[in-house]
C-alpha cells in the first residue's frame, strides 16, 4: 500500500520489528537508571537523602554524555533552580587561574 504522508519520501509503509519496542524499552531503562544513579550521587554530596530536580540538573550538567543528550539551552528541568556557570562548567572557571600560574612560573 502507498502512503504519501509517510516520512522518507518513498511513499511506502515501513514496518518495524517486534523486537524494536523491547530494544527501545531497554535503552530508555538504561538512560533513566544512569540519570537516577548520578542524581543520587549529587544528592549524597549535599548530604541529602531525597533526589530533587536540582540534583537531576546537576547530574546532567556534570555528565558529558547526558549534557549532549539534554543540551542546557534547549531542555528545562522544572523547579531545578538556576545553574551557575561555575557549577555547569567547572573547567572554564579554573582556566584563568591556571594561566596566571603558568605565566608566573615562566617569569621565574
Amino acid at each position: 500500500m502507498k502512503n504519501s504522508t509517510w516520512p522518507g519520501g518513498s511513499g511506502e509503509r515501513r514496518r518495524s520489528l517486534k523486537t524494536a519496542a523491547v530494544y527501545l524499552a531497554a535503552v530508555l531503562e538504561y538512560l533513566v537508571a544512569e540519570l537516577i544513579e548520578t542524581s543520587g550521587w549529587e544528592a549524597i554530596k549535599e548530604q541529602k537523602k531525597r533526589i530533587t530536580p536540582r540534583y537531576v540538573m546537576l547530574a546532567v550538567n556534570h555528565d558529558k554524555e547526558m549534557l549532549a543528550l539534554l543540551p542546557q539551552g534547549k531542555v528545562i528541568i522544572a523547579q531545578a533552580g538556576v545553574g551557575l556557570k561555575l557549577l555547569m562548567n567547572p573547567s572554564s572557571a579554573s582556566k584563568p587561574a591556571m594561566e596566571n600560574e603558568d605565566k608566573e612560573s615562566k617569569e621565574e
